[in-house]
């Protein structure tokens, strides 16, 4: 990362950690970053003006300084709730402020992080689809515009699966396209091999053997080809997966009804077997019966991306599955995501923090006899 490029917001945060007399290794764990971040961090504050070394004394005005210690707090309290659940597997958390006008939506902001703390420590990034995904790209290609480190890594940007039809119609949407989107301004490359759109499901229509030679095809084709064998296996060691979440609600995830019509069942049926999804792959609730647990292998059998088992394995390296939501209605299947060890850095809004927090302490279990509340 570039001396200059270092955000001031984490300047702030380090120097008011340090203030408190934190370690930088306590710092760089409480914020996210790296240790050699953490020192620069501190070097620019001090130059700054707003950290005295010696003492050290932090100088800031009284506004930023409660701004700055009720985030950390939120930060740190929710952390220390969500990492034991993780079973460690979660090791960063952002909580982003999107009640306030001043700061950037949600993709934005966490655009910021990815690009500071997330790809220069990253090697294979895999990227899924949708809205959110789409923005979050498009926010990091232009912070990342003239960052010589990063195309010095040589990153390789890989389709996470393939593309839905009917549930994204703006083609800006699909991984074919954000994947060489961020090939081409990360590394520089005018043309790109990651432009074929493969798509996301294959038809229940099919047979196995069909569905073997169509995996076979989709095996030589554009940057799909790189990342999947004809078995649906990952080829190559993702160290990182960018992806969002849906919560498997009808009304608000066009991607259930694709799902549904594609595997030949409806909708509201698939509704009631799924808690939700991540990056398009579909999580079963609780207490299904053999013949809905086999309706929706089924239609997981269909999906042409990275799988839950792909998912578990990414998550345990390093950057690992960086898991990006805003909307408060997501709650549910972002704790769901996190306590099945599938997320390693949570990019998230206050707002749904929030609710994550309150679904904890709801099933939290009830102080037994003598106990306190």
């Amino acid at each position: 990362m570039l001396r200059n490029q270092l955000p001031r917001e984490s300047m702030e945060k380090a120097a008011l950690l340090a203030s408190r007399g934190k370690k930088q290794t306590e710092i760089a764990t409480a914020l996210g970053v790296s240790g050699a971040t953490v020192h620069r961090l501190l070097g620019r504050a001090c130059e700054a003006g707003i950290l005295e070394p010696r003492a050290p004394l932090l100088k800031l005005p009284s506004r930023i300084l409660a701004r700055l210690e009720s985030e950390l707090v939120i930060r740190e309290a929710l952390l220390g709730e969500l990492k034991p659940l993780s079973g460690d597997t979660l090791q960063q958390l952002k909580i982003f402020d999107t009640r306030n006008r001043d700061v950037p939506h949600l993709p934005a902001a966490a655009a910021g992080h990815i690009v500071d703390h997330i790809l220069p420590t990253a090697r294979n990034v895999a990227v899924t689809w949708g809205q959110t995904i789409r923005e979050l790209v498009s926010a990091i290609c232009d912070r990342a515009q003239g960052r010589p480190d990063l195309r010095a890594r040589g990153l390789e940007f890989l389709q996470g699966c393939g593309d839905p039809d009917a549930a994204v119609e703006d083609h800006s949407q699909r991984s074919a396209s954000l994947v060489a989107m961020l090939n081409n301004v990360i590394n520089g490359k005018q043309i790109s091999r990651y432009t074929f759109s493969m798509s996301a499901s294959i038809p229940s229509r099919f047979s196995d053997e069909e569905v073997r030679t169509i995996r076979k095809f989709i095996r030589g084709i554009g940057g799909y080809s790189s990342l999947f064998d004809e078995r649906q296996r990952l080829k190559v060691r993702v160290d990182t997966l960018i992806t969002s979440c849906g919560n498997g609600q009808l009304d608000a995830d066009p991607w259930l009804a694709e799902c549904a019509k594609v595997a030949g069942s409806k909708g509201r049926e698939l509704e009631a077997l799924v808690l939700g999804n991540i990056g398009g792959y579909w999580l079963p609730d609780k207490g299904l019966h053999a013949e809905q647990r086999a309706l929706l292998k089924r239609i997981n059998d269909c999906w042409n991306g990275i799988v839950a088992e792909d998912m578990a394995v990414i998550a345990k390296r390093r950057p690992g599955v960086v898991l990006v939501a805003a909307q408060a209605h997501k709650a549910e299947i972002v704790l769901h995501l996190v306590k099945e060890q599938y997320v390693s850095v949570l990019l998230i809004s206050d707002v749904l923090a929030e609710e994550i927090e309150k679904i904890i302490h709801r099933e939290a279990p009830a102080p037994g006899p003598g106990r306190k509340r």
